[in-house]
């Protein structure tokens, strides 16, 4: 709820006095992303570049669900959110469809939702996005974030790569 720095470890009070179950949790280099027990996602920190998928570029000291995502799994169970990863200064979640959702910078497609071509330094996406499938039918089932790039697994053991200006889509490894 502030923006003082801490050099011990301090109690982020929001979860149990919302009475929220924490299943797992990852951070970036300014921004913090929680996955409830019931598949919510909760973003807080810094907001540049979208880092919270909150569809602005605001800095929040406290979580936020990520509205949007609470909407998809609403809307079909196969969207709730099973795994969520970031790195430096993105963020994804992967759903119990094998659908993967990502937000935040894109300057070295890291995304894998296209472009990231690097003319715009703050090329970025503030809501959560689908990362394109290739083939169409594929399901992911796993998925890491690396600084420039993402690694996704498929049901199949197909291992796929995103970003570090190589590709721009997501491509066969």
């Amino acid at each position: 709820g502030n923006w003082k720095h801490y050099f011990t470890p301090k109690k982020v009070s929001y979860f149990s006095e919302n009475n929220i179950k924490v299943k797992s949790i990852s951070c970036g280099i300014s921004h913090s992303v929680v996955l409830s027990e019931d598949g919510k996602v909760y973003t807080f920190g810094r907001g540049t570049f979208g880092l919270l998928g909150l569809g602005n570029n605001k800095d929040q000291p406290t979580p936020n669900k990520v509205e949007l995502l609470d909407l998809l799994q609403k809307e079909n169970s196969d969207n709730e959110i099973t795994k969520i990863d970031c790195a430096d200064e993105y963020t994804g979640a992967l759903t119990k469809g094998g659908d993967l959702y990502v937000w935040g910078k894109n300057n070295q497609g890291q995304l894998g939702i296209g472009s990231g071509i690097g003319v715009d330094m703050t090329e970025s996406e503030s809501f959560p996005t689908q990362v394109y499938k290739i083939p169409k039918n594929l399901n992911i089932v796993d998925f890491d974030c690396g600084e420039n790039g993402m690694m996704i697994k498929s049901k199949d053991n197909i291992i796929y790569k995103t970003g570090w200006r190589i590709d721009y889509n997501m491509s066969e490894y």
